[in-house]
């Protein structure tokens, strides 16, 4: 094997013999270092050869800024130095610090040689460099920065314009915030209200540590928080309904924005971990985005919007998603005006319930507000929340006032700020479902803030009460006849379910509400959609199913039950029906909805409730009796003497899991979105309130 040439100095024993995978770079390399050290050498030589030139006066006062000669210089060794040496580097991009530029430019010429500049006196010879030993001798003692810059040494030379903070890293707005960084306030975009943006504390602490409380009619919540800038909190508490126990959980909070001039857009995400509860996984999600235009000096335009909506996992009981749009005037900083509509997305027919892709946004509630903030003093609110539009449409209104202050006690040390709210007024609930009964609507907080020794410290309280939390006097029934009155039998002679719903013309409320009960507890039996290979109950949101079932019509459930009932007579119960009989045709809303529909044909008004189940949402009938509710599920019947909102929670009681969230179907269609106090607070300890979310960020309104 043939080995190429050693080079001088070469042993056998120093390297290695197996030549380098990047000859290329190390031929560079090496011509590099050969062509550079003569060069070197050179410089240095005839640097020791040149006299030093005298030094010159200083300006007249000491911090003024360095300048460089205005035109090409002559100096006493004959060197020759054009005036973009002395220009400084930072103004090329590198940084900020402040210099006036000299005249002249950069030479025509690309000089020619190694590193530093070179090339630009007389004979080829280099200029002083820090590195050959040379300087400017002009009055005082000067060193050379990168460039061949001067610069001074002495102390008072130092001083000049202040560094600049270092500049955020990208996308730090949008994940931190537009709080203060080292000490430097951002600049608040135009418009926008500083309230939900993301601060670092004054004392340049991000940390914030503290406890809160939060409770309503329901119950009540305690959790301990550990905050980062605003921006991403973690939570560990408890909550517990007042006859339940209690709910141990773990939440993660992240709330990043980002502000572009007057747009703002911001996230809202809650991962909320518990123990003792239908689900284990309860999180929410929701994004806003907002434009603020300034009127003039003191006055705003701001609006936007708010998209949010909540899941849990494995059972769904806390599920629904809404939309606010909204707008405000704040004038001269001390009045402001507000309008927010908030729709929730429903269907047009409780059967369409069963498929995701029918849903659509449905007007819930409009928000209207008056806030006067007088310099100084306690910010005062008038708000108005109509949702309650004619009989059969929405489910209460809202009237009140609110008042807000903030204030800082000052004790030279801790220095804590202090917020306190509260409002006073009613809740007016619809005839329909809540007999149209008046409750008192109160709530009251404080928030106390302070800098500990090593962390900020936010602590706060927050109380409310809308309704009343009880349940009444209830009963639950469960349906064990196996035949009432012949009603298979009527079924089968009826050619339609509106001959069928009035078949025995007059009859009394019990007796329509029994015949109801049975009616809902075949239809379970046999027209449940079920899997054709297991034979079990199938409910799918995404499922082709469900979204033939959401196009089902009463009369068409109908039919398919007394196709049901007919093969039934003919080959008995025990033998096993046909596949297009065996997979059935509706789900629970469609049940529901006709159930409902045949109380109404027999004079009880009655409307269709999606709740919350143990294992999947679920549709129940509640039908309106003088003085009481009575609901229906299939053939379960539970009565309460009081309202809607105390017939749901005894309905929870009873089937081992708390209504978060109801939505109210009637024959014109949707009524309205009923968040219970249980679903209230639970938003509150690991949840969202997007509308109230949107407001403060977004509008301006405290």
């Amino acid at each position: 094997m043939k080995f190429r040439q050693k080079a001088p100095g070469f042993e056998r024993g120093g390297l290695s013999r197996k030549p380098p995978k990047c000859r290329w770079a190390s031929k560079v390399a090496a011509l590099a270092f050969m062509g550079i050290m003569p060069l070197l050498s050179k410089n240095a030589k005839a640097q020791e050869d040149v006299p030093l030139p005298p030094r010159k006066p200083l300006p007249a006062k000491a911090d003024a800024p360095l300048e460089g000669p205005p035109g090409p210089k002559v100096m006493e060794t004959g060197l020759e130095f054009p005036s973009w040496i002395f220009e400084n580097p930072l103004d090329a991009g590198w940084g900020k610090q402040e210099s006036k530029k000299s005249a002249g430019g950069p030479p025509k010429k690309k000089r020619k040689g190694g590193a530093g500049p070179k090339g630009i006196g007389k004979g080829g010879q280099d200029g002083p460099t820090q590195e050959n030993g040379g300087t400017l001798k002009d009055g005082g003692d000067e060193i050379f920065a990168p460039c061949g810059m001067p610069q001074k040494e002495k102390e008072e030379e130092k001083e000049g314009p202040e560094e600049s903070a270092p500049s955020r890293p990208y996308m730090y707005s949008f994940i931190y915030g537009d709080g203060e960084e080292e000490g430097k306030k951002p600049k608040e975009p135009p418009g926008h209200s500083p309230e939900g943006k993301g601060k670092r504390a004054e004392s340049g602490k991000p940390l914030d540590l503290g406890m809160n409380v939060v409770g309503n009619e329901a119950g009540e919540a305690a959790f301990l928080r550990l905050g980062y800038l605003d921006s991403l909190k973690l939570d560990a508490g408890s909550l517990a309904f007042w006859s339940n126990e209690a709910a141990i959980y773990g939440r993660i909070l992240a709330t990043p924005q980002a502000v572009s001039g007057g747009f703002k857009a911001k996230y809202y995400g809650s991962y909320g971990f518990v123990y003792n509860m239908p689900s284990w996984f309860y999180n929410s999600h929701a994004g806003a985005m907002g434009y603020a235009y300034p009127i003039g000096k003191n006055s705003t335009l701001r609006m936007g919007g708010i998209l949010g909506g909540a899941f849990s996992l494995p059972c769904n009981d806390d599920l629904y998603m809404n939309l606010a749009l909204g707008m405000s005037l704040e004038i001269a900083k001390k009045v402001l005006l507000y309008f927010m509509p908030t729709a929730y997305m429903n269907t047009d027919v409780p059967m369409a319930n069963s498929y995701i892709w029918c849903f659509k946004p449905k007007l819930d509630r409009v928000e209207l507000g008056l806030q006067v903030s007088p310099e100084g003093m306690p910010s005062v609110a008038a708000f108005a929340k109509i949702g309650w539009i004619g009989f059969d449409y929405g489910i209460s209104n809202e009237y009140g006032l609110r008042a807000t202050h903030d204030f800082m006690i000052k004790n030279g040390g801790t220095n804590p700020k202090i917020g306190i709210w509260g409002s006073a007024g009613i809740t007016q609930w619809s005839p329909q479902a809540w007999n149209g009964t008046v409750d008192p609507a109160v709530s009251a907080g404080i928030t106390l803030s302070f800098m500990g020794a090593a962390v900020k410290s936010t602590n706060s309280i927050d109380l409310s009460r809308m309704q009343e939390a009880k349940t009444g006097k209830s009963s639950i029934n469960f349906l064990y006849a196996t035949d009432i009155a012949g009603i298979r039998q009527q079924i089968l002679d009826s050619e339609s379910f509106d001959e069928f719903a009035t078949s025995r013309g007059e009859r009394s409320a019990e007796d329509t509400l029994t015949r109801a009960r049975y009616l809902g507890e075949l239809l379970r039996e046999d027209v449940f959609i079920r899997s054709s290979s297991e034979g079990r109950p199938d409910w799918n949101f995404f499922s082709y199913k469900t979204r033939e079932a959401a196009q089902v019509s009463n009369e068409d459930t109908f039919q398919f039950l007394r196709k049901y009932l007919k093969w039934e007579e003919i080959h008995g119960e025990e033998e096993i029906p046909p596949k297009y009989l065996r997979e059935g045709i509706a789900v629970c809303s469609g049940i529901h909805w006709l159930v409902a529909d045949f109380l109404r044909k027999n004079g009880i008004d009655a409307i269709v409730v999606g709740v919350n189940g143990k294992r999947e949402p679920h549709l129940i009938v509640a039908a309106r009796l003088p003085g009481r509710i009575v609901l229906l599920d299939y053939g379960v019947r539970y009565d309460t003497r009081g309202t809607l909102g105390e017939a749901l929670r005894f309905y929870g009681e009873t089937s081992g899991t708390y209504k978060l969230n109801a939505t109210l179907s009637g024959p014109s269609g949707y009524i309205g979105t009923y968040v219970t106090p249980e679903g209230r607070l639970v938003h509150k300890a690991f949840g969202l309130e997007n509308p109230e979310l949107f407001k403060k960020d977004f509008l301006g309104v405290k």
